[in-house]
């Protein structure tokens, strides 16, 4: 093959790596600069589950990220988190490590599972309980802004599609599919608590996603996922099936202007300085 064959081969790749690479270097520009973000769940999925529908969908929350810490606030939950730990409280409540506050939860789970299934009789504690578990992790899993340090492994490929204003300003638009891995972290990241005990499922996970820059920065992060699911249900221990799609967008501002006091309980759960 010539080379010139050969260089007309590879000039989609040579332009996928400098996509790849201006969005990999915006994360990096992003997070060393400090932001604030909101997040904004919907979904299609579990419409026939009223009872646990907005636990399992999460809710729309805002946090902020400086230093190396983020903070998030959804109402209830207050956490602060860095060094791979995480600090909790509830509302009139001091800050305690994540697994800590945890451990009483979890335990009420336990107590009314056996296996994948319920218990049978009342389950009403273990119900609360791991909507509680899961609000919590919405919270952390969507609230940690670590998804902007996996944003350039989470696509096949990245292309850039166009150009849309932000604010009043062009911001460049990159979009793609979903790697397999990213897409089954989006939608059942914040579900652990039910996905590992095989309570609730995923499967034919697809997804894809978009991301916009403006001034060698990211504004917003849009992740969309396909699925089927089945999930059993406390009152007959029947599985349910449904299929639908999940939407997360992050809308990240005040790029390089955010900062926040870490209060001094925290920082000592933190270990920060």
């Amino acid at each position: 093959m010539s080379r010139l064959a050969l260089a007309i081969l590879a000039f989609p790749l040579f332009f996928q790596d400098l996509e790849e690479s201006a969005v990999t270097t915006a994360c990096s520009t992003t997070l060393a600069k400090g932001f604030t973000f909101s997040i904004q769940p919907t979904s299609t999925m579990f419409e026939g589950l009223p009872k646990d529908r907005a636990a399992l969908i999460g809710s729309a929350f805002k946090g902020e990220f400086a230093g190396g810490v983020f903070h998030a606030s959804d109402g209830v939950y207050e956490v602060f988190g860095a060094n791979g730990r995480v600090a909790i409280r509830g509302a009139g409540e001091g800050w305690v490590p994540l697994d800590r506050f945890l451990a009483p939860i979890r335990q009420e789970i336990a107590q009314g599972f056996t296996g994948e299934r319920w218990n049978r009789g009342n389950v009403t504690k273990a119900r609360k309980a791991v909507q509680q578990a899961i609000q919590i992790a919405h919270l952390v899993h969507r609230g940690n802004p670590d998804w902007l340090e996996n944003v350039g492994g989470a696509f096949k490929e990245l292309k850039r599609v166009g150009v849309r204003k932000v604010d009043g300003k062009d911001a460049v638009e990159y979009e793609g599919d979903l790697t397999d891995f990213a897409a089954f972290r989006l939608v059942q990241g914040p579900l652990e608590e039910l996905v590992k005990r095989g309570t609730l499922v995923f499967q034919n996970v697809s997804g894809v996603g978009e991301i916009l820059l403006q001034d060698g920065t990211v504004r917003l992060l849009h992740g969309r996922v396909g699925a089927k699911y089945s999930i059993y249900l406390e009152e007959d221990n029947t599985r349910r099936k449904g299929l639908g799609v999940l939407d997360v967008v992050v809308q990240i501002t005040r790029v390089g202007e955010t900062a926040f006091d870490v209060p001094k309980d925290v920082a000592q759960i933190l270990e920060t300085k």
